[in-house]
């Protein structure tokens, strides 16, 4: 039986048990799922990678006492990403980017196209770390301005963060008793090396636990621009080590 016929069959089983109104919006809903996914897997679709759809961590290769701390794998979209990195009111050179629950490496992938020293992802579920690793060895892209990759299969517990300039990303990865943890190993970062930090925390459920540190002086709330891709849109948050690392108007920006 083809796509077509099996999708006619359910269309009309679904007008006899839910009648033509439930039907037409059960059939509105799929269709736009099925549009934001093609959206979304432009970037795959381009570069030859596999950084697209939702992965869930039940089933997955984690040799983690804190497995079932982890949030199911989502890539951060190409245009909130964008919109994240374009409130840096820096130069990227000189700076570390790195993504903690990188997952299959999009974030890294995107943070390659502007000059950072080096590119670090922290991944706890070996599956995802592999496809991140074969993701990295086919990236290529006209515009990429840094080829330097760390990946790291680890927890994020572990990982102990650089004593140089930072950029954190952080796309809610963890819960609680696991971000609280991240955090700390932030503070602790910053205390050692005085260096400058700032941290990109998308979809902020728990931005409390950095605005708590007293390390991050300045926080700036982002309102990201719709993104179609994306049935929910999410708040973002930008903590940094001190005032004017982060650019509040976006107008006055570029890439």
């Amino acid at each position: 039986m083809g796509v077509g016929t099996r999708l006619a069959k359910r269309f009309v089983e679904s007008l006899r048990s839910n009648g033509t109104s439930t039907t037409l919006r059960l059939c509105a809903k799929t269709l736009a799922h099925e549009a934001r996914s093609y959206l979304d897997r432009r970037f795959d679709r381009r570069f030859g990678v596999d950084t697209s759809g939702r992965v869930d961590l039940a089933g997955l290769s984690i040799g983690s006492p804190n497995a079932e701390l982890g949030v199911y794998y989502e890539p951060t979209s190409v245009l909130a990403f964008r919109s994240l990195i374009r409130r840096l009111a820096f130069p990227p050179s000189g700076w570390t980017f790195l993504d903690i629950g990188s997952g299959k490496g999009r974030t890294l992938f995107l943070a390659a196209d502007y000059p950072f020293r080096k590119i670090i992802g922290v991944e706890f579920a070996k599956d995802l770390h592999d496809i991140a690793v074969m993701n990295a060895e086919r990236y290529r892209s006209p515009s990429q301005q840094c080829a330097v990759f760390e990946l790291n299969h680890m927890d994020a517990v572990d990982f102990k963060m650089p004593q140089e300039p930072l950029v954190v990303f952080l796309f809610n990865p963890f819960e609680r008793p696991v971000m609280e943890r991240v955090a700390r190993n932030a503070a602790e970062a910053i205390k050692a090396s005085g260096q400058d930090m700032v941290v990109i925390y998308h979809n902020a459920l728990k931005r409390e636990i950095f605005e708590s540190l007293g390390c991050f002086p300045e926080v700036v709330p982002v309102k990201l621009p719709y993104d179609f891709t994306r049935e929910h849109q999410r708040p973002a948050v930008i903590f940094s080590t001190r005032p004017g690392l982060v650019q509040r108007d976006i107008s006055q920006t570029s890439k």
